[in-house]
């Protein structure tokens, strides 16, 4: 079974609720997973899941361009590469082999993915780095999915637990989270964005908006206005291993 490598980047974002978007540089992290074999054409384009719409809907904003509840967006959607792209600079993907239309499985252990922590280091919020002491570990549950050589296109459902701490005195439940990661266009009630396919180099960026759920601690529930949403926006890289 062929392998691939995930590698994070920099240039990523993550955004909760109201709040604006969190700048986050997520070098360093990533993980291997394992490529299947291509799927059947009569299946080769999985199912993309819209975020779960409840009864605790998130306000409008004037620059929310949201669809209507329960619009699902289409696999691949975004444009592919470029609109320029041929078949030669396709070929110059180190590793990656293009020829093939199918959609081919890929499954990440959970246990070998890395991911950095949103800290002062590595996020910034309004242009300021988080105040020193806040801490979110992000702990991956779940990363599996396919993608379309040819193409470039990526569709990951991902699960996570986000561990929020102050300075070692405080930390609040878990937030369970989980997503589905594309690259394609994503919507949900609050936020949107879209991906990019995986370019001539290996590289894209793949977005997801999830339903967040209250974590039962009042204080973070009420500070973060949960339920809500989260939108995440993570540049990659996928090689060979």
């Amino acid at each position: 079974m062929a392998r691939l490598q995930l590698s994070t980047e920099s240039g990523c974002g993550l955004a909760i609720a109201g709040y604006p978007r969190f700048r986050y540089d997520a070098r360093g992290g990533g993980g291997p997973a394992e490529e299947g074999e291509p799927l059947p054409r009569s299946s080769r384009q999985p199912a993309v899941q819209a975020p779960r719409q409840t009864s605790h809907q998130a306000p409008d904003h004037t620059t929310s361009q949201a669809p209507e509840p329960g619009t699902r967006q289409a696999v691949g959607q975004a444009t592919v590469g470029g609109a320029g792209e041929t078949r030669q600079d396709r070929e110059r993907l180190p590793g990656l082999d293009r020829d093939g239309g199918d959609w081919r499985p890929l499954r990440f252990a959970a246990d070998q993915l890395t991911i950095p922590t949103l800290n002062w280091r590595t996020t910034r919020l309004l242009g300021l780095p988080l105040p020193p002491g806040i801490a979110i570990a992000i702990v991956p549950e779940l990363l599996q999915g396919h993608w379309q050589p040819d193409s470039g296109a990526v569709e990951l459902a991902f699960r996570a637990r986000f561990r929020f701490s102050l300075a070692g005195l405080y930390r609040a439940p878990d937030l369970l989270v989980a997503t589905q990661l594309s690259s394609g266009e994503v919507a949900g009630l609050r936020h949107r964005a879209s991906g990019s396919p995986l370019d001539c180099e290996g590289r894209g960026v793949l977005v997801g908006v999830a339903r967040v759920a209250p974590s039962g601690d009042p204080l973070l529930d009420r500070f973060l206005g949960l339920p809500d949403e989260a939108l995440a926006v993570l540049r990659c890289r996928f090689s060979r291993s």
